[in-house]
């Protein structure tokens, strides 16, 4: 009785329980036993799943320095596979010097925005993006630029 986590099953011959939970929550569950002789038990468990800590997370393909008008092509990955889809987004932000004060308009994804959605699907290592390949277009104003995650 009660629900086992997805991705757990109970082999009612031995009574084994086996497999990999693929969804984290807490499940509630009785097993029953009878023997030959009809003698019925039962025992309540309560099974948490809670999620493993995410692997670190790399950007690639952006150096510390850029030459102007460029595409850079960006990819996140992460060093070890995740047991569930992440999603993310990525930000670029723009710091123009003292002496030109000016936004440039030029800095942005490949997909127009200064932002880019993203997931990395379950047990995969790398971002699947809305627009592919990603890419960060340089400017042509001097001045700093980050990239970041909220």
């Amino acid at each position: 009785m009660g629900l086992l986590p997805p991705g757990i099953t109970l082999d009612a011959s031995s009574g084994t329980l086996s497999g990999t939970p693929n969804s984290i929550g807490k499940y509630s569950f009785t097993f029953q036993v009878t023997d030959a002789s009809s003698i019925r038990t039962q025992k309540d468990f309560t099974l948490q799943v809670a999620s493993p800590a995410i692997p670190n997370v790399a950007l690639d393909g952006v150096s510390d320095n850029a030459a102007a008008a460029q595409q850079t092509s960006i990819d996140i990955h992460l060093a070890a596979p995740y047991p569930t889809t992440l999603s993310g987004e990525i930000t670029a932000a723009f710091e123009p010097d003292a002496v030109v004060p000016i936004d440039d308009q030029a800095i942005q994804f490949t997909n127009g925005g200064r932002s880019a959605g993203f997931t990395i699907p379950a047990n995969a290592t790398h971002a699947v993006f809305t627009t592919s390949p990603m890419a960060l277009q340089t400017g042509t104003v001097a001045a700093s630029s980050r990239l970041q995650s909220p």
